[in-house]
């Protein structure tokens, strides 16, 4: 039962775009967001 929640969360998770926190700590410490998002 655990494996399926957790894919269902992963895929979900993946639509999900990113807050504006972490958009704005990513713009701080100077992190490709496109890099990271792509890579999968």
């Amino acid at each position: 039962m655990l494996f399926p929640l957790a894919a269902g969360i992963a895929v979900a998770h993946s639509f999900v775009p990113p807050t504006p926190g972490l958009v704005a700590m990513a713009g701080l410490l100077g992190a490709d967001l496109a890099g990271s998002f792509c890579s999968a």
